[in-house]
This record gives C-alpha cells, structure tokens and sequence, in this order.
C-alpha cells in the first residue's frame, strides 16, 4: 500500500507568492515519495500541491464538497485538472475533510486560517 498524504489548507485569501511555491513544492515532494496526494478538490494552497505533485508524476485524489462534476465545478468552482480521482461527497465545503482526514496517513495543514483549523479540530 502507497502511503497516502492529505494538503489541506487556505482555498482563497490573499496568498503570496512565495506561500504557493511552497505549496507546489510540497506537492513535488509527495510525488518524489510515490506517496498519494489527498486533497479537498479545491483552488488555493492544496491546487498548488495538486500542481506541484502531477508536475512530477504523482497520483491525485480530490474529495469534492459536490455531488457531481457539475456541482463540483460550478456551485463550488473547484477545479478538475490534475485529479487522478474525484469523489463526489455532496456534503459541501464543511463536510468533506471528514472523508479526507480518514482516507490519509499523514495530514498536512498548510496556511492555518479559521476554516482550515475547523477541519482539523473536527477528528479529535
């Protein structure tokens, strides 16, 4: 079994430029380890791991807040490119780190703003 690493972090916001290279990286680094990128199949700083892991070949998987392709891309205006997988989980933009966080070895926070400590506060 390939270890499998979740990103979860700031989706929008004011992100330098510098916070998104370290996002690609650490997406590049999860690659380099035949390690599975989880993220929750949205823009901002988990996009940028997305990027960074599928510039090196990584597998992707994206648990999307919609319930399908439609959903995904237009209520939540998340994007697809990059995913190796998406899973439709209709339970909106707080609900899904349930399944993300429970599909994972290692989890990941990157950026620390309110609502991506909300997601993390939910497993204990």
């Amino acid at each position: 079994m390939k270890l499998t690493i979740s990103v979860m972090g700031s989706s929008g916001g004011n992100l330098s430029e510098e916070v998104l290279r370290k996002a690609y990286r650490l997406g590049e680094a999860i690659a380099e380890r035949d390690a599975i990128l989880i993220t929750g199949g949205c823009p901002g700083l988990p996009y940028e791991a997305v990027r960074g892991a599928k510039a090196k070949g990584g597998l992707v998987v994206g648990i999307s807040p919609g319930l399908s392709l439609d959903e995904h891309c237009g209520k939540y205006a998340s994007p697809v490119e990059g995913f190796d997988v998406l899973i439709y989980t209709g339970s909106g933009l707080m609900g899904r780190e349930i399944t993300n966080i429970r599909s994972c070895d290692i989890v990941v926070i990157a950026g620390g703003r309110t609502g991506t400590l909300g997601e993390l506060d939910k497993e204990r």
